[in-house]
């Protein structure tokens, strides 16, 4: 396995630069990995301008947090919110006779409005608010457990007779 830098022109920017190019062949693999690098990717200082102009916007757009963070969040919080009008929409149909979707809907409602990057990121895990209400409303479990009579509850049983194993 080789490790070298070469000097590459980025086809998206056209800046020249040098890069590190790890290959396992020979010369040909390492020339076609540094053709890919140049057609493929953007140069690091170009990276870095793009990085920073998407912080900058998404801290205009309200995000709280450092350039990098908001830059990261903006990318999260715009993923979240392109099906948040779907389930707003499914959750304010249900919230007049449903509890749980009303208090879904106004958690959903804080959520869209959250401006903290470092809670963005923190979350990106979910793939959108209604996955993250999921999580934090759990749906309720009903009981599909018969009841039990009394007269078959432990407390119904004579002293001394509980814990006892019948049969065997």
């Amino acid at each position: 396995m080789g490790t070298g830098t070469e000097t590459v022109t980025f086809a998206t920017c056209g800046h020249t630069d040098r890069v590190q190019i790890t290959w396992t062949g020979g010369r040909e693999q390492r020339e076609r990995k540094a053709a890919w690098v140049a057609a493929n990717l953007t140069c690091p200082s170009c990276r870095e301008i793009a990085t920073a102009a998407r912080g900058i916007a998404a801290i205009e757009s309200g995000l709280v947090g450092s350039s990098k963070q908001c830059a990261w969040a903006e990318d999260i919080r715009t993923a979240y919110l392109a099906r948040w009008d779907e389930t707003r929409a499914r959750l304010e149909a249900a919230a007049d006779t449903d509890e749980r979707a009303a208090v879904m809907l106004a958690r959903g409602v804080e959520i869209a409005a959250t401006t903290d990057a470092k809670w963005w990121i923190d979350n990106a895990r979910c793939s959108s608010i209604e996955a993250t209400l999921l999580r934090e409303f759990p749906a309720p479990v009903a009981s599909s457990a018969p009841e039990v009579p009394h007269s078959m509850r432990a407390s119904a049983w004579p002293a001394g007779t509980r814990g006892l194993r019948v049969g065997r």
